[in-house]
């Protein structure tokens, strides 16, 4: 359910706080502002550009979650590890790396 509110954006432009009513202009801290919105989980928006105040919920970035392209990478990082580890040992390699190949053109595509 939409909720109007004011949303106190910082000095950075991030979301920082969500207010049923409008806060007094003297009580904001020194470059804060206030902007007046109607929108979808307002909770969701803390912590995020304000930029995003008006996406949907579900195209909003995820703080705090890793993105696509983190997990991807993770799993290139490790692949790398391991490649490194078994060229060492003198074992094949050949799946591993192929492995690595696909995921490393995964991540290249990724936003």
């Amino acid at each position: 359910m939409a909720q109007v509110g004011y949303f106190q954006i910082d000095e950075n432009n991030i979301i920082i706080a969500f207010h049923n009513e409008a806060p007094e202009p003297e009580f904001l801290p020194a470059n804060h502002t206030v902007v007046q919105k109607t929108v979808e989980d307002p909770a969701g928006l803390l912590g995020l550009s304000s930029a995003e105040i008006d996406l949907e919920p579900d195209k909003r970035s995820l703080v705090g979650r890793p993105t696509e392209k983190e997990v991807s990478y993770s799993k290139l990082l490790a692949m790398s590890n391991e490649l490194d580890l078994l060229t060492r040992l003198g074992e094949d390699t050949t799946d591993l790396q192929a492995d690595f190949d696909a995921e490393e053109v995964i991540w290249r595509g990724l936003p």
